[in-house]
């Protein structure tokens, strides 16, 4: 075969070429076998030594331009990620939703949204464990008397390493040892973290978005008023924005001012049907 392919002055590309693209070898047997499992060629080029290196960085390569594309898309002012924020109104305040930034984002940008989410749970067997042990410290916690809830989760986050200390995490199983656990804390446990990484897949896209524009600072903006809203100290703030996860103090502030404003207007317009 090696021999007919020198003498017939064909390399390899040029017969994978001509076996994908002419309609001629659509039915052949080699042509099949590879549209169907093209993945065979892929993991052959990337194990073998010779040619391990040079698949991975034109993987990487390929890679790369997907995320950067698909995060062109989300930046784009068309799928609605901009906000003015100078402009902001009560009304979008009201509507500010963290699902609807995640199922827009997930769907503009699928693979980077599952790329931070294998990221966000490269072991998801330790942090299931880990919420599942969080959630039974809590349960007792609460069964014992009406306690503080920062107080409880403080102490339950404070006992979970020490309880792998003791027992070691192959020894906790997310199974009901206990006839009192509700029939679905397994599932609970499951959700609770499922959505607490939808939150950090939706702050860390945005941190990016707001990066390649700052214009795309939806999240930022809401953040930024509950921070004032709690009189956060403003040096807290100027932190939070260098990181990215919140617009720059001066432009809270006009934010603030702007809202300010609003109600203003929205108080004298009902003052005057009392008149």
């Amino acid at each position: 075969v090696l021999c007919a392919f020198k003498h017939a002055n064909i390399d390899i590309g040029s017969l994978l070429e001509a076996l994908l693209i002419y309609p001629e070898y659509s039915d052949h047997n080699i042509t099949i076998s590879l549209v169907n499992d093209p993945s065979g060629i892929a993991r052959t080029l990337i194990n073998a030594e010779r040619t391990h290196n040079m698949m991975l960085s034109w993987t990487q390569s390929f890679v790369q331009e997907i995320y950067q594309f698909q995060m062109q898309c989300l930046i784009d002012k068309k799928n609605g990620f901009h906000f003015f924020t100078k402009n902001m109104t009560e009304e979008q305040l009201r509507n500010f939703s963290i699902e609807d930034l995640a199922q827009r984002m997930q769907t503009i940008a699928p693979d980077l949204w599952d790329l931070f989410g294998s990221l966000l749970a490269a072991d998801p067997r330790i942090n299931y464990q880990r919420a599942w042990v969080r959630n039974r410290k809590l349960t007792k916690e609460r069964s014992d008397g009406d306690i503080a809830m920062e107080d409880v989760s403080a102490a339950a986050d404070d006992d979970v390493d020490e309880y792998f200390q003791e027992f070691g995490s192959d020894e906790i199983q997310l199974t009901h040892e206990d006839e009192d656990e509700p029939e679905n804390t397994e599932e609970q446990v499951k959700e609770q973290f499922d959505a607490l990484k939808r939150i950090k897949q939706v702050l860390c896209l945005s941190v990016m978005m707001h990066s390649s524009n700052k214009q795309c600072n939806t999240l930022q903006s809401v953040v930024g008023v509950f921070l004032h809203s709690c009189n956060a100290p403003e040096t807290v703030q100027e932190l939070l924005a260098h990181m990215g996860i919140l617009v720059v103090p001066s432009t809270i502030n006009q934010v603030v001012s702007s809202l300010s404003a609003q109600a203003e207007t929205e108080i004298r317009r009902l003052g005057q049907t009392f008149l």
